[in-house]
């Protein structure tokens, strides 16, 4: 009786186990993966040998093609490679959700919260006021290229004050980027200097560093947070999340002492006056979520890209001497840049 039950165990076992590795009916190409854990250990094998995320997926695009199918714990990950391919997924409305699970919600206390990872009406509710309110105090407007105009004039300045010295491309235009953000957002600029802004840059540096948007796998098996908390990232995560938690509330908190409903400042100004008329979805905890939103997609895409650009110019100089003979045709060297000048 033992034996016949064990053998139905075992066979009971096979048959959830070949399920479990069975790729759905039209999958696209990919990696064969291991029950349970799909292909996270061949991932983490890979991630050991590149370094980095996108050079894992650059070396399966290299192999299977510009549409991959993989499994990552339980869940199925299709990944998209070429500007065709791409560009269907961006354009067709089935394509349209955000990515949830634990890894995302982890930045937003738990919930689908914020502007990045959430959607349905809370999503459209939260971006039509945040887009409005920001329009009211200069994004996309005049005063939005005043203030660019002003951070290009203070950045240039300190870039002069500081020629005789190395300049780190990888943050040298964190705090003025984030400054005419910031602006908008809390209705003040920090100096260039300006110590705790930077230990926010470095903060948020760290936070991207550690985003692997395909959910890694503490999304895949959240359980292994209570396990292995060191090495799966979590804590760490924990301690960057606080970080950026205790900075936007203290911003708060100085907001809500000197706030004036009929007169909102910023954006932070705005989000208080609507939760004062108790309106559900603005609370505290979606005002955290949509300031980090706001201040993280700003900040590090805009001064990656520039650092990048910099730093392109120096690897390939004849690219910079091309940017230099545009500059010199269509502005000169009499007066600074506009924003005029890019429709020239």
């Amino acid at each position: 009786m033992i034996f016949f039950l064990l053998c139905l165990i075992i066979t009971f076992l096979v048959i959830l186990f070949y399920l479990d590795v069975k790729k759905p009916k039209n999958y696209p190409p990919g990696p064969q993966w291991l029950p349970i854990v799909g292909n996270l250990l061949q991932f983490r094998n890979l991630l050991k040998v590149f370094g980095y995320h996108h050079l894992v997926w650059q070396e399966l695009y290299a192999k299977y093609g510009e549409v991959v199918g993989t499994k990552l714990g339980r869940k199925l990950v299709v990944t998209v490679f070429g500007e065709e391919a791409v560009g269907q997924i961006l354009t067709r409305e089935e394509f349209e959700g955000r990515p949830d699970g634990f890894i995302f919600r982890l930045r937003t206390f738990g919930k689908r919260q914020g502007l990045v990872f959430s959607e349905g009406d809370l999503w459209k509710r939260q971006r039509r006021f945040s887009v409005q309110r920001l329009k009211k105090f200069g994004y996309g407007g005049k005063q939005m290229v005043e203030n660019v105009e002003e951070e290009v004039d203070q950045l240039m300045k300190m870039f002069h004050e500081k020629s005789s010295e190395p300049l780190f491309m990888h943050n040298a235009f964190d705090v003025s980027v984030i400054n005419v953000l910031w602006t908008m957002i809390a209705g003040e600029r920090f100096d260039l200097e300006d110590a705790k802004l930077k230990q926010l840059m470095e903060i948020i540096h760290d936070a991207f560093r550690m985003l692997d948007m395909s959910g890694g796998v503490l999304n895949q098996m959240p359980f292994l947070r209570f396990i292995a908390p060191q090495s799966t990232g979590f804590r760490k995560m924990m301690e960057v999340n606080q970080r950026l938690w205790d900075f936007l509330k203290e911003t708060i908190e100085e907001h809500k002492t000197n706030f004036f409903a009929e007169h909102p400042r910023d954006l932070i100004d705005s989000f208080l006056q609507e939760m004062s008329v108790k309106n559900e979805t603005f609370t505290d905890e979606q005002l955290i979520a949509v300031s980090l939103d706001l201040l993280m997609a700003g900040s590090e895409t805009t001064s990656n890209t520039l650092s990048f650009a910099v730093i392109y110019m120096l690897e390939y100089p004849e690219v910079m001497k091309r940017v230099q003979s545009e500059l010199d045709q269509v502005v000169g060297r009499n007066r600074k840049p506009t924003l005029h000048d890019s429709t020239e």
